[in-house]
């Protein structure tokens, strides 16, 4: 699984975290057509700072050496930690191109968001993965907590599995210190 792909998808989230009311049901959608639909629903995140935990949860990848699975055994306890600066015009102007641009060659499955509550199925063609990444997890206003289940070929016969959790949180307002 290819980290490009995974930082859409974390962005996506984090541009959807919203009130509960409004919902998106969308089948067979390419990420800029959902992030259109998230435009469209009124679904505005709070402005401000934003804290995004990733942690590796596991990762499989058969046939792989000694070394490198160790080394992965170690990272698997570690966890990730980004901030971002979401203001008021940027949280008004949910652009779909920027999924687009990221994540080419990818088409959900299936993509609902209400209640509270998310489940998305991404997949994307070979020359991209082949990769498939589902997402269960709950949003709400200033928080969501998300795990993603991945697979993907990173080479012909050469398997991969992988599971992340991501929290992410409005952790006050922006302080200047954010990346640009």
């Amino acid at each position: 699984m290819r980290p490009i792909l995974l930082m859409p998808l974390i962005a996506g989230l984090a541009l959807a975290a919203c009130d509960s009311k409004p919902s998106i049901d969308a089948k067979n959608e390419s990420p800029q057509a959902v992030a259109s639909q998230m435009a469209a629903s009124g679904m505005m995140p709070r402005p401000g700072r934003w804290q995004a935990d990733l942690k590796f949860v596991s990762m499989d990848m058969p046939g792989m050496p000694p070394a490198a699975r160790e080394a992965m055994s170690k990272s698997m306890d570690t966890t990730k930690s980004t901030f971002t600066c979401l203001t008021a015009e940027k949280a008004a102007k949910i652009d779909g191109n920027f999924f687009q641009k990221a994540a080419p060659g990818c088409t959900y499955e299936h993509y609902t968001m209400a209640d509270g509550k998310i489940d998305a199925l991404m997949t994307c063609l070979p020359g991209h993965g082949p990769t498939r990444m589902a997402m269960t997890g709950t949003y709400g206003n200033d928080v969501y907590n998300i795990s993603i289940k991945g697979s993907s070929e990173l080479a012909k016969g050469m398997p991969m599995n992988i599971e992340m959790a991501v929290t992410s949180r409005r952790v006050g307002e922006c302080d200047g210190t954010e990346p640009k």
